[in-house]
């Protein structure tokens, strides 16, 4: 299912997956469809996407879902833009 989240935010949701290994080869073929050259009156354009992926834990909300994206996606558009990044959620910290 996809729905548009915000001005030029937009959410997949995919279910029976195998894991994120599958979700990132989605991502890395749906950016792929993206960025093919569109041909308009005026000229040709290409679009990039960034895309996060968080994937469904038992006990997770729905707004945990989305955030999680959410913060994977502004992760990938820090890294550079135009790339794939999967929510990881931080490691305990060690005392100093």
């Amino acid at each position: 299912m996809a729905a548009r989240y915000g001005g030029d935010e937009f959410a997949v949701l995919l279910t029976g997956l195998s894991g994120p290994d599958e979700a990132d080869q989605i991502a890395t073929q749906l950016r792929a469809q993206l960025a093919a050259p569109i041909a308009l009156a005026a000229a040709t354009v290409t679009v990039g996407a960034s895309v996060g992926i968080a994937m469904a834990e038992p006990g997770l909300t729905v707004a945990e879902l989305t955030l999680r994206a959410d913060v994977a996606m502004y992760g990938a558009k820090a890294a550079g833009k135009n790339r794939t990044e999967t929510f990881a959620r931080p490691g305990p910290r060690l005392a100093a």
